[in-house]
């Protein structure tokens, strides 16, 4: 077993690191969480790596490897890299579940392409169902992870890189307080409402993922509720369930995210997605509109097929005005 907190020797061998993880921590204060896992049928042998990025810290990938691979050979192509051995690290079951749900998802829409195709509904399915399992195998799993350590102060994506350089230091187990950690947590929350708030206002994102603001959408709905909840009682709440509000919202914000991006303007009703293309087409034309006889026609003409198609999460023509141009 890893002593924990201390730097790892990056020659050792995956195999050598089975059930235990590291973290890579970078010079600007980022860092990757590392699981390693080795398996074994008959006479076949293999390590999986599981990784999350604190840049991104709700997407969980992993990857298959030899187990006579170094530790070197998985680490980010980046100079300086402290690397430090740590707790096993964790998904919550509902995390594992969304991704099930999320790819199941993704199937229906393949399923629903390809009939669009021309394929009938038995070879449609067919086909979905066989490329199910490369689906599930190339969709990153969404949620918080949670590290096997502190009781007094759970530590996650969000603090587990400067713990671990305090660590380092020499720092007492306990040298992160809760007053500042506290906000840290407040500042996500913060982050979140902020670019969902920058995405209302830019008109081509409301044009092309209408799905993200229409809050009749189930999974739209699910992010709204939590931001609506996180406005009315995350100042008051204790930080273990302050913590887990700020990961349902920044899940809940980034399926939200994914679906709208996937389904695009096929979330509008069928009568309604020619102008949806039009009116893009028209918005871009205005942000690159070289006079300002060129932007006002084409404010107005956008202002036009935006009212005309009469949906209440679509801009209004009132809002086409704060176009700007590029």
């Amino acid at each position: 077993m890893l002593t924990y907190w201390h730097r790892l020797n990056t020659r050792r061998t995956l195999g050598s690191l089975k059930n235990e993880a590291a973290l890579a921590i970078r010079d600007d204060g980022t860092g990757v969480l590392m699981k390693f896992r080795t398996y074994t049928a008959k006479s076949l042998t293999w390590s999986t790596i599981s990784t999350v990025d604190t840049r991104r810290p709700h997407l969980v990938k992993w990857r298959v490897r030899w187990p006579s691979a170094h530790l070197s050979s998985v680490l980010p192509a980046e100079d300086g890299l402290d690397v430090v051995a740590m707790p096993m690290w964790r998904q919550p079951a509902w995390a594992r579940w969304l991704r099930f749900l999320f790819t199941v998802l993704l199937w229906y829409l393949i399923g629903q392409g390809v009939a669009a195709l021309g394929a009938d509904g038995e070879t449609a399915g067919a086909i979905a169902t066989l490329l199910y399992p490369l689906v599930l195998l190339l969709t990153p799993r969404f949620g918080p992870v949670e590290v096997r350590s502190l009781e007094q102060l759970p530590l996650d994506s969000t603090n587990v890189v400067e713990y671990a350089t305090q660590r380092l230091a020499g720092a007492h187990p306990e040298a992160l307080e809760a007053k500042p950690h506290r906000e840290r947590v407040l500042a996500r929350i913060a982050d979140v409402r902020a670019e969902y708030g920058a995405l209302k206002l830019d008109l081509l994102a409301r044009i092309d993922h209408p799905a993200l603001f229409d809050g009749s959408e189930p999974l739209t709905a699910r992010f709204l509720s939590v931001l609506v909840e996180a406005d009315d009682v995350a100042e008051d709440l204790p930080l273990p369930q302050l913590e887990a509000l700020a990961s349902r919202l920044e899940v809940s914000f980034e399926v939200a995210k994914a679906h709208a991006d996937a389904v695009g303007i096929h979330h509008l009703p069928d009568d309604r997605r020619d102008d949806a293309r039009r009116a893009a087409k028209v918005a871009r034309l205005a942000r690159a509109a070289t006079s300002d006889g060129e932007r006002r026609a084409a404010v107005a003409q956008l202002g036009r097929i935006l009212d005309g198609m009469a949906l209440h999460y679509m801009p209004s023509a009132v809002e086409t005005l704060a176009i700007e141009p590029d």
